[in-house]
């Protein structure tokens, strides 16, 4: 840690208190019958920002009610995210009342409220304290209150890199001439910058391949953007530079010696990224395809036919919204042409509501499996409505887990099954007993797989929503801005939140509910106490506004937040909207966005298939898209044959049987999706 070394040999316990003093302490007791606890003595990192960046000690003080002697090298489990870590024993002199325990933040810790324990009595391992007063050796140590008042800081252990790279504004027809400038975009994962004085001196490899094969290499100086997610590059064509193809180059970031580039908690940058390339050339060339020597295969980006629609509240256009969609492209702006799409149809459905949603966890369970995780945890929620399940979206993506419906009053044997037979360890029950009822919930702790079982029910919907938001944590950037961001819609009808649920599980943004004329309570206080300690930035509202009123809108643009609309004239084209918005145009999506080679489609009459959808669609990264039982809508049918999805192949996944969403619809929308503009 910057600014932080330990004394070797502490002559007192002040000395070595003071040494601390960017490190947090929790009072504790070690007593194992009849534990005294005290009050927590927090002590927040002092250098700013405050945070804790990848390679730095966090220090956890302990101070017991009575002398303790410590036996073995105990460890101290604590959570960083969604994490369990390690903190480990310190032992230092004249200091019986008190243990020190480090963690040195590993690559990928992330948490912006700091470390937290889980329960308020931990088991250590390793070790035991002894109470000097008497008494017996125990490994246990109980915590008085550890609120997030008390921790509230960042532990950043995530490397900023680069998510895209692409030509910002080519001329119409894709070709450069001299004089002509050409302007390039990093876009990174979170806001970096290199120290002031070395901006000027910060360029983007491109380079020029010819016909004969030769490469001539430049230059293209940072123009804009230090400090944050987004830098531009601008190099002006000059006449010596021939006929070719441009491509900017991969790993090719300069800047001064001596100077990184580096996150607001003094990450440093991994400079990688894909190579991609636009034409530059008097006349048209010869080849498309890259060639440069340590290139790649260019990405298959395209560009958004339209802005995404809508007048944000505090927010500008919807269209040039930072948070809107990703980048739209990275060749020419000249259209793109008539072609053959690949399209492939994956249907998932059972014979029922419950079975359909056994048979999406398993779905589920097989692509995660083959992607190297594993899924031990599952969402349980009743099957006869749906607001709980779908508030529990951007759980499930935090979890990793699917949702299961059940009969509200008894477990459905087709869900008990799948527990016990995938070997589930965790279960998420919500909503309160008059959804799902007491006996579900000991008939599923009753499972001998089953550890953990946790249940999030609040007095009414939007309570409900509002403490499944605080159980996912902070919200994450949205997509490629660094603005974190929550998800809003109403409670009151089930068709925005279901097309927003992919949206949420991808990229841990809670969905809040709420009415059309006003924010409950329990919203508008999670909402405040967000934007007061900087976790929340941004709503994104989905739905127009009859669905979530003006006035609503306006209350949380008084709280400082920012308010994104994303509302079309139904549920068919806020679907079609929400997916222009959210999708990442390229053949490799970052995280928190969805990609373009695949889409989910369900009815849109009704809530159960495309709610259960949500998870598996956030894991493959796909849209969610409604369609009316006889009728592919014509914002559909638009979206799916425009420039947002991946011009060369499609995976469309269907959730629900033949006889909610037909054959004949599904091959109306294949026909469609199959012939691209």
């Amino acid at each position: 840690m910057r600014g932080f070394r330990w004394a070797a040999a502490a002559a007192a316990v002040a000395l070595a208190v003071a040494a601390i003093s960017t490190a947090f302490a929790v009072p504790a007791s070690a007593q194992e019958a009849s534990p005294l606890a005290a009050q927590p003595d927090v002590r927040t990192p002092s250098r700013s920002p405050t945070a804790f960046r990848l390679g730095e000690v966090v220090y956890v003080l302990l101070h017991f009610d009575v002398g303790v002697t410590v036996q073995g090298s105990p460890h101290l489990p604590a959570m960083i995210g969604s994490r369990t870590v390690s903190f480990k024993h310190q032992p230092y002199v004249f200091a019986s009342h008190q243990a020190l325990f480090s963690y040195q933040v590993a690559e990928g810790d992330f948490d912006s409220g700091g470390v937290s324990f889980s329960t308020s009595t931990l088991e250590l391992s390793g070790g035991t304290f002894t109470p000097t007063t008497g008494g017996a050796a125990t490994n246990r140590v109980t915590l008085r209150s550890f609120g997030p008042d008390h921790v509230d800081y960042l532990i950043d252990g995530v490397r900023p890199s680069v998510r895209a790279a692409r030509v910002e504004a080519a001329p119409p027809d894709g070709i450069y001439r001299p004089g002509d400038v050409v302007e390039v975009e990093l876009s990174w994962t979170e806001p970096v910058s290199v120290p002031q004085e070395h901006a000027s001196g910060t360029s983007a490899g491109v380079a020029v391949l010819a016909a004969d094969g030769s490469v001539t290499r430049r230059s293209a100086a940072l123009s804009s953007g230090n400090g944050t997610d987004l830098w531009s590059f601008r190099y002006t064509v000059g006449a010596g530079d021939g006929s070719g193809v441009l491509g900017i180059l991969g790993s090719s970031l300069a800047v001064p010696a001596g100077a990184r580039v580096r996150d607001a908690a003094g990450n440093p940058a991994t400079l990688n990224w894909q190579n991609i390339e636009t034409r530059l050339s008097f006349e048209a060339p010869a080849t498309s395809r890259s060639r440069y020597p340590d290139c790649g295969d260019p990405t298959d980006d395209s560009k958004d036919d339209e802005p995404t629609g809508g007048s944000p509240t505090g927010g500008g256009r919807m269209g040039s919204d930072p948070t809107g969609g990703g980048p739209t492209g990275g060749g020419p702006t000249g259209g793109t042409p008539t072609g053959v799409r690949a399209v492939t149809t994956t249907r998932v459905s059972g014979t029922d509501r419950t079975a359909t949603s056994v048979k999406v966890a398993e779905e589920y369970r097989r692509r995660v499996r083959a992607a190297g995780g594993q899924v031990d945890t599952v969402i349980v929620a009743t099957s006869s409505r749906f607001p709980d399940a779908l508030a529990g979206s951007s759980l499930a993506g935090k979890a990793q887990a699917p949702i299961l419906l059940t009969d509200p009053e008894r477990l459905s044997e087709s869900i008990a099954g799948f527990i016990d037979r995938r070997a589930i360890s965790r279960v998420y029950v919500l909503g309160g007993a008059d959804a799902v009822s007491l006996d579900v919930e000991r008939s599923l702790e009753a499972l001998d797989s089953v550890r953990t079982l946790t249940r999030l029910g609040g007095a009414d919907r939007y309570e409900t929503s509002a403490l499944i938001a605080r159980e996912v944590g902070a919200p994450q950037m949205f997509c490629n801005s660094s603005r974190r961001t929550v998800l809003l819609a109403t409670g009151t009808a089930f068709a925005d939140a279901l097309v927003a649920a992919p949206v949420a599980a991808v990229g841990q943004h809670p969905m809040l509910l709420t009415e059309p004329d006003a924010l409950s309570p329990s919203v508008s206080s999670y909402l405040r106490s967000g934007r007061r300690r900087g976790r929340i930035h941004d709503v994104l509202v989905i739905g127009g506004e009859n669905a979530v009123s003006a006035d609503v809108a306006r209350d949380i643009a008084d709280m400082g937040l920012r308010v994104v609309r994303v509302g079309g004239a139904d549920r068919y084209g806020t679907a079609a909207l929400l997916a222009k918005h959210a999708v990442f145009p390229s053949s490799a999506p970052p995280t928190r966005c969805l990609g373009n080679g695949r889409v989910g489609v369900a009815v849109g009459t009704s809530f159960a298939d495309a709610l259960v959808a949500g998870p598996l669609l956030a894991f493959v990264q796909g849209p969610t898209l409604l369609v009316q039982p006889d009728a592919v809508p014509g914002p559909v049918a638009a979206l799916v044959r425009g420039t947002v999805f991946n011009r060369h192949s499609l995976e469309v996944i269907a959730v629900g049987g033949p006889a909610v969403l037909d054959d004949r619809i599904l091959e109306r929308l294949r026909n469609r999706a199959t012939r691209t503009r």
